[in-house]
């Protein structure tokens, strides 16, 4: 559900194309852009953590967004790794990083409360990007996921 359309101001986004989804994060909230290694495999974790991969001297955890957005596609592996800023030392496994865009004043149709990852949609041309909120990841990476081990 739409809730509205608002203008915003200034603001520069780096696109990234996740399956069949083009989305976007704040460029401010990208520390690196790097080709697709391989992350060592994290026993237990949830379908869209992939693992873990050092990246300029920090491990982070590598989320897969095509897992975690409910695409419903084949296993593939993403060509390119997105390390984020932040304190939550995460990154996120995507097809391509794309260009950066800058938002000057252009039409952002509200997403309210329909989805947790997403903070808007903007109207980019004729593309719709998908902004997503950096500070969800790890919380819906591993939501529903009991942390405790069943015992028999």
């Amino acid at each position: 559900m739409i809730e509205d359309q608002t203008e915003i101001g200034q603001c520069e986004l780096q696109l990234l194309f996740a399956g069949s989804r083009c989305l976007a994060v704040p460029v401010a909230e990208v520390d690196a852009l790097v080709d697709w290694r391989t992350p060592t495999p994290l026993p237990g974790a949830p379908q869209s953590v992939l693992g873990v991969v050092s990246i300029r001297g920090r491990m982070l955890t590598v989320i897969d967004l095509t897992v975690l957005l409910g695409e419903n596609e084949l296993p593939r592996e993403p060509k390119q790794i997105v390390a984020l800023r932040g304190a939550e030392q995460l990154a996120l496994a995507v097809d391509r990083a794309g260009d950066s865009i800058a938002i000057d004043g252009e039409l952002v149709v509200s997403m309210g409360r329909v989805g947790s990852l997403t903070v808007s949609v903007v109207t980019s041309g004729a593309d719709q990007v998908e902004v997503l909120n950096t500070s969800e990841l790890f919380a819906a990476a591993i939501r529903g996921r009991e942390r405790r081990r069943r015992r028999f």
